[in-house]
């Protein structure tokens, strides 16, 4: 399947995830249980921590370029 990549809105950045750490805790975000994050829902992206590279920026405070952490979809 492919789609067209969105050009980021203002104040957003667009990341290309270089690394992706499969928690085991990502088999419960599929349950629709009560935890400490809400599940993922069916046609929802699934969530885990990744290295990301900024491709794209329009926020002033990050450039293209940078590489950030965080809890990015895959």
């Amino acid at each position: 399947m492919e789609t067209a990549i969105p050009e980021p809105g203002g104040g957003e950045i667009l990341l290309r995830n270089l690394w992706l750490g499969l928690d085991l805790a990502a088999r419960t975000w599929i349950n629709d249980i009560e935890s400490h994050v809400p599940p993922v829902q069916i046609g929802k992206v699934m969530r885990g921590e990744t290295v990301a590279e900024v491709i794209a920026s329009n926020h002033p405070e990050v450039a293209v370029g940078s590489l950030v952490v965080g809890m990015f979809g895959w």
